[in-house]
């Protein structure tokens, strides 16, 4: 998130956009991956995240996979 979050805002900014749609997709570890990137994502508030993961590992608590369930499928 870090490496690509200055890239974002920039590309945001000459979208001249409130929010950047971002969509994160990956299949076992890459879906693990996506949904704590999403995660961190979503807590900067200017990037309208969705994460879509198949076959993702069990990762979350069930009370923190509950908070995420509008936005990671």
């Amino acid at each position: 998130v870090e490496k690509h979050e200055g890239l974002l805002e920039h590309l945001r900014e000459l979208a001249k956009k409130k929010k950047i749609k971002l969509t994160l997709i990956g299949h076992s570890l890459g879906a693990g991956a996506a949904s704590i990137a999403g995660m961190e994502f979503r807590e900067k508030g200017n990037i309208d995240v969705q994460v879509i993961g198949f076959g993702c590992p069990a990762i979350l608590s069930q009370e923190l996979s509950e908070s995420t369930k509008e936005y990671i499928t």
